[in-house]
């Protein structure tokens, strides 16, 4: 069917429309039949969106931009250079929070070498050894109806 915007008539089985992009009336003809359900299904192959189909066009960038962006590139080039001491921070911590820092480094290096010298099958034989330990207090009990308790 043709797509109309807000303002349609239907007269003697002739559709009127207006149509969207000329803002103009067209005439369509409405077939009134036992497969009217089918009659709005379109025939024949998919139309793909694409640049090469003329579909979807990327924007073109702006000369400018590409100046601006080569203008901060040597710029970043050039701080690097000299700034390369710079690129450090200065450290504006208490002693108490660098010991603390210090610390959690290393106990956290522990955990990690900790975990890498086990294996799998030892660290699944100490989970099963932890479940063996747990008390059988949520154990779900058997539920029998021919056996009563």
């Amino acid at each position: 069917m043709y797509q109309s915007s807000a303002r349609s008539e239907v007269h003697c089985g002739i559709y009127y429309a207006v149509c969207s992009f000329h803002f103009r009336y067209r005439k369509v003809v409405v077939r009134r039949t036992m497969s009217s359900a089918y009659d709005t299904v379109q025939k024949g192959s998919l139309k793909l969106k694409g640049p090469e189909n003329g579909g979807i066009k990327k924007k073109k960038k702006k000369k400018k931009e590409k100046r601006r962006m080569l203008e901060q590139i040597t710029s970043k080039e050039a701080t690097s250079e000299e700034g390369v001491e710079r690129s450090k921070k200065p450290d504006m911590r208490t002693p108490a929070q660098r010991k603390f820092a210090q610390v959690q480094e290393r106990r956290q290096m522990e955990r990690v070498l900790n975990k890498a010298a086990l294996t799998h099958k030892q660290r699944v034989e100490s989970f099963n050894a932890h479940l063996d330990r747990l008390t059988e207090h949520y154990d779900i009990p058997k539920v029998s109806w021919t056996k009563p308790a």
